[in-house]
């Protein structure tokens, strides 16, 4: 794929350059702001920070802040250019699929003349995700920003013909459907993994019979406790702040902390639970409830509430009771026993008293020696295909971007029949469900056509 010939200057760095023929416009001379009535029969419409902006039910029905009384709300229309205000930097901008009613907190936006907004929301993703849209609130807290009407109104946007706007989506569709196929084909390989994997948990956990059961508290040195309840202030640097995000893979991953807090405040935090080496955590609530991690290193950290602490005393080997609560046996036992709000949960008080087998500290040793050496090949697999998900992602990024800011000419690609295929959401999600909005700044138009094979990596870029 090639640029085209001539290109001009564009006056904001995160283009920096445009096609020589494209125009360059205001954001108000594009769009503008509607605000219509809703009706009684209009449902909730939600503005997701993958782009896409569908009835909520179509998408999910928990984890969502209700309100007791709906205040504000406006009449949304299928094909509605929709800004979140609020969420915009994470890529919540999107062109809605539905009739609805949204939030006071969305710009619900109609062109003004011939725009594609396929087009233009894909290009407004790319301003978030290049970090534009965030720096225009340096003052605002991290990660969020107040991207109101007045504000998007105010930029500069190149104005491809129409035509070419309309080449650009039905090109963005066609590769990011190519590339989904094959993400999808990886998250696919990991699911077999998991299944693989808990067979093998299941198999030799059990393998030992006659085997008394005790609840999770009788194995403990310390009374189980979770993490501090207030939101910290966060530093430039200092200790880590961890919670269920960077909890997955059996460990926990210090690179994906909340943030990080000051010795001081670590201190404090440190009177209801200072991490050890060989601590359990399991996740007590958000998305992620039940998940199970071992800490394997020395350094220093803090933890929020959704962990919760497990320190083994002398009857039980820290190792066997990870592998253990990893299984889809204790796992059942969570899922029945946890509460459903906005997100599930389980209680401090239930959670110690789930059952567990506790065989003799022998048996426990050979079932950890077992489970070790597979676990460890099947994390490698994984690890593997995560990277290649990655590189895909990355890749997915990167057309997207170059397509919608002219750096790749699209005029002349002939795009064949296909069916366009979607990025599996809810394949081994490691979300920790704290945020009512999705992560993925990555995805496409999701218009759907018909395709006849596989491409390799190689052809994703031809």
């Amino acid at each position: 794929m090639s640029g085209y010939e001539n290109y001009t200057l564009f006056p904001v760095p995160w283009i920096k350059q445009m096609p020589e023929h494209w125009g360059l416009v205001r954001g108000k001379n594009l769009y503008q702001k509607m605000q219509r009535p809703t009706s009684d029969t209009d449902e909730v419409v939600t503005c997701f920070r993958d782009g896409t902006v569908t009835l909520r039910k179509n998408r999910r029905t928990t984890g969502f802040t209700e309100s007791l009384k709906e205040i504000g709300y406006q009449g949304i229309r299928k094909g509605d250019l929709v800004i979140h205000v609020m969420d915009a930097f994470a890529g919540s901008i999107g062109v809605s699929d539905s009739d609805g009613k949204g939030t006071p907190v969305y710009s619900v936006c109609q062109a003004k003349g011939n725009s594609n907004n396929q087009y233009y929301a894909l290009l407004l993703r790319e301003m978030a995700r290049s970090g534009y849209i965030q720096s225009l609130y340096r003052g605002i807290r991290e990660r969020s920003s107040d991207f109101r009407f007045e504000v998007f109104a105010a930029q500069f946007y190149p104005v491809p013909p129409r035509e070419e706007q309309d080449q650009i989506v039905r090109f963005l569709d066609w590769k990011v459907s190519n590339i989904n196929k094959l993400i999808n084909i990886k998250h696919k390989e990991i699911s077999e993994l998991n299944e693989s994997l808990n067979t093998k948990l299941r198999d030799v956990l059990l393998s030992v019979p006659n085997v008394k059961e005790v609840p999770l508290k009788r194995i403990c040195s310390v009374p189980m406790t979770d993490g501090p309840h207030e939101t910290p202030t966060f530093v430039d640097s200092g200790i880590p702040f961890v919670s269920a995000e960077a909890s997955h893979d059996g460990r926990i991953h210090l690179d994906e902390c909340r943030g990080f807090i000051t010795r001081e405040q670590h201190e404090v935090y440190c009177q209801k639970v200072r991490p050890h080496k060989n601590d359990i955590f399991i996740v007590k609530s958000g998305s992620t409830t039940g998940k199970t991690v071992m800490v394997d290193f020395d350094e220093e950290f803090s933890i929020w509430s959704p962990l919760a602490l497990v320190r083994c005393n002398n009857l039980a080997m820290p190792r066997y009771v990870f592998f253990y609560c990893t299984s889809v046996m204790f796992q059942k036992q969570v899922r029945d026993n946890w509460s459903f709000g906005t997100q599930p949960n389980i209680g401090m008080g239930v959670l110690e008293n789930l059952r567990l087998p506790l065989p003799e500290i022998e048996e426990q040793r050979a079932i950890v020696d077992t489970l070790d050496a597979y676990w460890s090949k099947v994390l490698q697999v994984k690890c593997n295909l995560k990277k290649q998900i990655e590189e895909f992602q990355s890749l997915k990024t990167r057309i997207i971007a170059d397509a919608v800011t002219g750096k790749i000419d699209v005029r002349g690609i002939e795009i064949p029949e296909y069916e366009f295929v979607d990025e599996d959401a809810d394949a081994d999600n490691e979300d920790d469900g704290e945020e009512d909005t999705e992560t993925s700044l990555d995805k496409g138009t999701q218009r759907k056509t018909t395709e006849n094979e596989l491409p390799s990596l190689t052809q994703c870029t031809a």
